[in-house]
């Protein structure tokens, strides 16, 4: 079920982009959409219109949750870490206090800016679909589900074994990293939640900046390597994502850790902006 909703999620776009044509101008839309020429111009406003606002969506995502991981990993540091680190371990690390804000701050911002928009034959595609969905044609799309054959035991085994070794060599050398960096053992368990939801979230946030995708993601060779190794992070927040939507009060005190600052920030910037156009209108 889930492999044929994404096909159909993948396959959507031309549907999407007709209802924006046709919620236009119902009564008129008719008689214009006969026309080739007409139908392709109104697709091609939409789509743009559409990929206008999924670029300032990706842009305003890229700033408020680095944003906020910076101002939340403050919070943290300086409430819980240094305290701890302090008061417990009896000594504290500039480095290692920096890289704690740093790192998962540069990790989120460096998921949400490489996001690609659409390549130019994107938009053809997209046309040539809609066209087929309006104007008869007897051509018809072939949607292929891929089915991963079944593996056997050895294989399973097999698999199994290596997911294994790239989850240990994974949180390995992020264990590794943090105790080179004199983290205390406390900050090493917030890194890692916070690194793994940050890597979760991230790549949700990818994911739908492809609604306007009809072509294929091709993965490179790179990613053929990174993959297997960032996939036990990602799984990682997946996991505690779950569980912090099951467990309400534990949702609740994580929302309060995130969104406070942020909402706190945001508030700020509003009442300095108001602030400076109030100031503006006095002069005038």
């Amino acid at each position: 079920a889930s492999k044929f909703y994404k096909v159909c999620e993948r396959y959507d776009t031309p549907c999407l982009l007709l209802g924006d044509v046709l919620s236009q101008e119902p009564t008129e839309i008719e008689e214009k959409i006969r026309e080739p020429e007409i139908l392709e111009r109104l697709i091609k406003e939409v789509y743009l219109k559409r990929l206008k606002n999924l670029k300032l969506r990706v842009r305003r995502a890229a700033v408020y949750s680095t944003m906020s991981i910076f101002l939340t990993k403050g919070v943290l540091l300086y409430a819980v870490e240094i305290p701890f680190a302090k008061y417990v371990m009896g000594q504290c690390d500039r480095l290692a206090e920096v890289a704690d804000i740093l790192v998962p701050t540069f990790l989120m911002a460096l998921l949400v800016v490489t996001i690609r928009p659409p390549k130019k034959k994107n938009l053809q595609l997209v046309i040539m679909k809609a066209k087929r969905y309006i104007y008869k044609d007897d051509k018809k799309d072939v949607y292929e589900i891929e089915l991963y054959p079944k593996r056997g035991f050895i294989f399973k085994v097999i698999i199994g074994l290596f997911y294994l070794l790239s989850f240990g060599l994974c949180f390995g050398a992020i264990f590794w990293l943090l105790y080179w960096l004199n983290f205390p053992p406390l900050s090493y368990l917030i890194f890692i939640i916070f690194t793994s939801l940050i890597a979760f979230t991230g790549t949700k946030i990818r994911q739908r900046a492809r609604e306007l995708h009809v072509t294929e993601e091709r993965d490179s060779f790179l990613n053929f390597i990174l993959v297997p190794f960032s996939l036990p992070v990602i799984q990682l927040g997946k996991w505690l994502a779950a569980r912090w939507k099951k467990y309400n009060i534990i949702a609740v005190i994580f929302n309060f850790l995130i969104d406070m600052p942020f909402l706190i920030f945001v508030e700020l910037l509003e009442q300095w902006r108001y602030f400076i156009k109030e100031k503006k209108e006095e002069i005038h």
